[in-house]
C-alpha cells in the first residue's frame, strides 16, 4: 500500500513557526510556506508568478552597464587605467577632478569631465575631449546619464513604466522633467542610483548670518502629473534634491530608500513639493515603509498660500540624520518642513532620529497635522517646531497622541516674535511621554506660545534634568486645558507655568509645582503637588479638592507656603479655596498665604491642614 504524506495544514491565522525545512499549508488561503532560521517564508503560487511576469512586459527597462570605479592617471585625452578596467570604444565615462567648475562655489569633488571611450590599447585609454588637468589617482566611474535619460524618454512616449533593474546606475546631470502625460511608474529591482555627482546652479542666501545656498540639481522633476507611483526606489544624492513635485496629484512612494551621503551649507530636500497660484493643486502623497536619511531636510511642502499642498501621509517611515563628519561648515536640518498652508498631513508610527534645527517644522497657516504613535529621539534642539514664518499666517489644529520624545531640549516648541499673533488655532497633545533635557541642558518638554487653544491630557515626565527647564510652559495663551499630568519625584523646579492666559484649567496632575501668573479665569481642580502652587495676578480662581506639600519632610525644606496668592501687577483676585488637603506643615510653615490682602480676596472652606508627610 502507498504512504501518503501530508504537510502540517490549519487555517492562515493559526500557522506555527515552522521548523527549518518544514512544510505548511493554510486551507483557508491556500498559501504554502516553509520553515527557516528566520521565520516562515512563503513560496510564491504560480499565478502570483505568472501575473509578475506579465506585469514586467508592460515596463520599459534600463539595467545599468558593468560598473567600473577604478582609480586612473592622464592627462589631455590619454588615460591609463587599472588592470582589467572592462572598457570599449563608445562606454561613456566620467573622471574625477578633470573637468572645470560649473561656478566659482562648486568644490573641486564636483570636477567630473564626463566623456566619451574613443580608444582602448591595453590599459590606456583615449577620451573624446581633453581633461582640463593632470589628474593622478583619480576615480573613474561609467557615465549612466544618457542610458537613464534615454530609457525615461521611451517610457514616458510608450508604457508611462519604467523598470531599474540589477545594479548601479551613476548620474551626473539632473533628468528632464517628466510632464504632459497623466501617470508615471517607476519601480526598482535590487537596483540604486548614484546621483551624488549631480551639480546644479547654486543660489545664496542669508540664514540667520550664515550664507546657505538653494540648487536646481535634482534628480527627478514631475509636472502636474495626476498620479506617480514610486517603488522600491533606493537613490543616493549629496547636495541636490532627488524628487521635486510641481502640482502633481496622487503620488505614492512604497517601501523606498532614499539618503544624503554628505550637506554643506545646503537648504535642500530629498523630497520637494510644490504648488503655484495658477497651477494644479498638488495633492495626495502617500509614503509606506520608506527610510529617509540627510543633513539637510527629508521632506519639504511649500508652495503658493492660496493653492497649498494638500493631503500627505508617512505610515511607518524613518527619518534620520547623517553621522557627525557628513556635514560642512553649519548643519542645518529639519527632517521635515509643512510651509505655506499646506492642509492634513499624518504622521503614523513613524521614527524619528536626529535633527538640529528640528525633526519637524511647521508654520505659515499649515493646518490639520496629526502625529500618532511616533517617536522622536536625540535631536539637538526642538522635536516638533511650530512658528508663523515669514507671512506671519496662523497655523490650524495640531495633534499628537501616543508619541514619544527622548533626548531633547524642547519636546513641542510652540512660538512667534509677534506680540499680537496667535501660532496656532489648536495645539492637542494626548497620552504622550516626555523624556527630554540634559544635565548640562535641562530644556523644557512643551513650550507653547501664543496659541488660541492648547490642550493637554494624559501625558507623562521622566527624566529629572527637565526639571530645571519646566515641563510645560504656556505663556499668552488664549484657553489652556491640562489634565491627567505625571511628573513623580522631581525637583521643586519642575512646574507647569502658565502666564498672560485668558482661560487656565488644571486638573487631575501629579507634578512638583505649579506658577499660573496674569490669567483671567483658573479652575484649579484635583491636582497633587509635591510642593507647592503660586498664583499671581490672577483675577478669578478656584482651586478645590487638591493637595499640595506630598512630598517627603527632607525634600520640603525652605518650601513655605504650600499655596501663595500674589498681585505683583496689582491686579484685584477673588479666590475659591475649598476642600484642599495641605500637608508637611511643621512649626514656622504656612499653608495658604495672600501676599496683597488689600487686593485679593479668600473665600474658604473644608481645607484640611494635616502634619508631616515622611
Amino acid at each position: 500500500m502507498a504512504r501518503k504524506i501530508q504537510v502540517k495544514r490549519g487555517n492562515q491565522s493559526d500557522i506555527p513557526n515552522l521548523d527549518v525545512g518544514e512544510f505548511g499549508f493554510t486551507m483557508d488561503e491556500s498559501r504554502t510556506y516553509i520553515g527557516s532560521s528566520s521565520g516562515n517564508i512563503e513560496l510564491a503560487k504560480q499565478s502570483e508568478v505568472a501575473s509578475q511576469l506579465a506585469e514586467m512586459t508592460l515596463y520599459t527597462k534600463v539595467t545599468p552597464n558593468e560598473p567600473v570605479d577604478i582609480l586612473a592617471s592622464g592627462s589631455g585625452t590619454t588615460i591609463t587605467m587599472g588592470a582589467n578596467h572592462n572598457l570599449k570604444a563608445g562606454d561613456l565615462i566620467a573622471i574625477a577632478n578633470g573637468g572645470s567648475a560649473k561656478s566659482a562655489m562648486e568644490p573641486l569633488e564636483y570636477n567630473y569631465l564626463r566623456s566619451t571611450v574613443s580608444a582602448v590599447n591595453g590599459q590606456t585609454i583615449t577620451i573624446s575631449n581633453a581633461l582640463q588637468r593632470t589628474v593622478t589617482n583619480a576615480l573613474v566611474k561609467r557615465d549612466d546619464t544618457e542610458l537613464l535619460r534615454g530609457a525615461l524618454a521611451a517610457s514616458k512616449t510608450s508604457t508611462k513604466k519604467l523598470l531599474i533593474t540589477d545594479g548601479v546606475l551613476n548620474v551626473f546631470d539632473k533628468m528632464p522633467t517628466i510632464q504632459g502625460i497623466e501617470e508615471f511608474e517607476i519601480v526598482y529591482n535590487n537596483a540604486r542610483i548614484d546621483a551624488t555627482n549631480i551639480v546644479g546652479i547654486k543660489q545664496p542666501y542669508e540664514f540667520n548670518g550664515s550664507t546657505l545656498f538653494y540648487t536646481d540639481g535634482q534628480l527627478f522633476s514631475f509636472g502636474e502629473l495626476k498620479k506617480v507611483i514610486l517603488r522600491n526606489v533606493d537613490a543616493l544624492g549629496k547636495e541636490q534634491m532627488l524628487f521635486k513635485f510641481s502640482g502633481t496629484q496622487n503620488v505614492y512612494f512604497e517601501k523606498c530608500s532614499l539618503e544624503f551621503s554628505k550637506s554643506n551649507l545646503m537648504n535642500h530636500a530629498l523630497i520637494g513639493v510644490y504648488s503655484s497660484a495658477s497651477g494644479q493643486q498638488p495633492k495626495n502623497f502617500n509614503f509606506t515603509d520608506c527610510k529617509l536619511k540627510t543633513g539637510g531636510m527629508c521632506f519639504i511642502a511649500n508652495g503658493d498660500i492660496n493653492n497649498p499642498v494638500k493631503g500627505v501621509s508617512f505610515n511607518k517611515c524613518n527619518f534620520e540624520l547623517l553621522d557627525d563628519g557628513n556635514y560642512g561648515a553649519l548643519k542645518l536640518t529639519e527632517h521635515v518642513k509643512i510651509d505655506t498652508g499646506t492642509d492634513g498631513v499624518k504622521f503614523i508610527d513613524c521614527e524619528f532620529n536626529g535633527g538640529e534645527l528640528s525633526s519637524v517644522t511647521i508654520e505659515e497657516g499649515s493646518k490639520n497635522i496629526e502625529f500618532e504613535r511616533c517617536n522622536f529621539n536625540k535631536t539637538k534642539d526642538k522635536a516638533v517646531r511650530i512658528a508663523v514664518g515669514q507671512t506671519l499666517v496662523k497655523n490650524g489644529e495640531i495633534k499628537f497622541k501616543s508619541c514619544n520624545f527622548k533626548n531633547y531640549i524642547f519636546g513641542v516648541y510652540q512660538e512667534t516674535t509677534s506680540a499680537s499673533m496667535r501660532v496656532s488655532d489648536r495645539l492637542i497633545l494626548k497620552d504622550c511621554i516626555f523624556d527630554v533635557g540634559t544635565a548640562s541642558n535641562p530644556g523644557t518638554s512643551i513650550y507653547a506660545a501664543k496659541g488660541a487653544y492648547v490642550g493637554i491630557d494624559n501625558v507623562e515626565f521622566l527624566n529629572a534634568n527637565n526639571a530645571l527647564g519646566g515641563l510645560i510652559v504656556v505663556p499668552s495663551t488664549d484657553v489652556v486645558v491640562i489634565g491627567r499630568v505625571e511628573a513623580r519625584n522631581l525637583s521643586l523646579n519642575a512646574r507647569i507655568r502658565t502666564l498672560d492666559t485668558a482661560s487656565v484649567t488644571i486638573k487631575d496632575t501629579n507634578v512638583p509645582t505649579t506658577l499660573i501668573e496674569r490669567a483671567s479665569t483658573v479652575r484649579f481642580l484635583r491636582n497633587s503637588l509635591q510642593y507647592m502652587a503660586i498664583f499671581d495676578d490672577v483675577v478669578t480662581a478656584d482651586i478645590m479638592s487638591s493637595e499640595f506639600g506630598l512630598a517627603n519632610s527632607a525634600s520640603l525644606a525652605g518650601v513655605n507656603p504650600l499655596i501663595e496668592l500674589k498681585g505683583t501687577n496689582q491686579t484685584y483676585g477673588n479666590y475659591s479655596i475649598h476642600q484642599n488637603r495641605l500637608y508637611s506643615l511643621r512649626a514656622g510653615q504656612q499653608g495658604i498665604v495672600n501676599r496683597d490682602t488689600q487686593r485679593i480676596t479668600i473665600t474658604q472652606s473644608q481645607n484640611i491642614l494635616q502634619g508631616t508627610v515622611v
